[in-house]
């Protein structure tokens, strides 16, 4: 009978025990966790953003608005030693990103991609970048570090023939100001543009 009475007072020992470090570890995250549910804290810095709130909006640019997901897809292209070098300028990052493939796309509006020289650019840069890592013209199997250097190449050529419309120096620049102007940033989540990796 004494063998189960001390099993019973040690199992209730044990129960109180556990039910004070509970309300103890509760209150601690309520006191200091930050916004959420106990024990759940806020993600910063690109990376962790992305991959916990994919669709969280992080800005807007030109009246859309880009969430995580798309703001680190822009990012994930952008070499290591660069990433580091502008930690502190993200949002302009991003915006010069945005506002790159932006000027791309309207190069091609405008067929300048059918045009010479920027066909023949595209067309010696998109052979000099694939060869030896497809099989065949159109290959769909591109290595992503391919294909990543092909699009950066591509949006550089297209930069370049949607500026050179300009005959001048000036009227390049003025362009270039009206383009800056239209997709200028507004940070919806500083957050996601902190520097630190979670």
């Amino acid at each position: 009978m004494i063998k189960k009475e001390t099993r019973l007072t040690d199992h209730r020992r044990y129960s109180r025990w556990l039910l004070c470090t509970a309300v103890l570890f509760a209150a601690r995250q309520m006191t200091f966790g930050q916004g959420g549910p106990i024990g759940e804290t806020k993600p910063i810095g690109p990376e962790a953003v992305a991959r916990h709130e994919p669709n969280r909006v992080v800005a807007m640019i030109d009246g859309k608005q880009i969430t995580a997901q798309q703001a680190m897809g822009m990012l994930k292209f952008v070499a290591p030693a660069v990433r580091r070098e502008r930690e502190g300028q993200l949002p302009k990052l991003v915006q010069q990103l945005y506002m790159q493939s932006q000027v791309a796309l309207e190069a091609v509006k405008l067929h300048l991609d059918r045009k010479s020289p920027w066909k023949e650019q595209l067309q010696r840069a998109h052979m000099v970048i694939t060869q030896g890592a497809t099989n065949y013209p159109g290959d769909p199997n591109v290595p992503p570090a391919v294909a990543a250097q092909w699009n950066s190449a591509r949006t550089r050529i297209l930069w370049n023939a949607y500026f050179g419309q300009a005959p001048t120096k000036e009227e390049r620049q003025v362009l270039l100001k009206q383009e800056q102007d239209t997709y200028k940033i507004q940070v919806q989540d500083p957050d996601f543009f902190n520097g630190a990796k979670n």
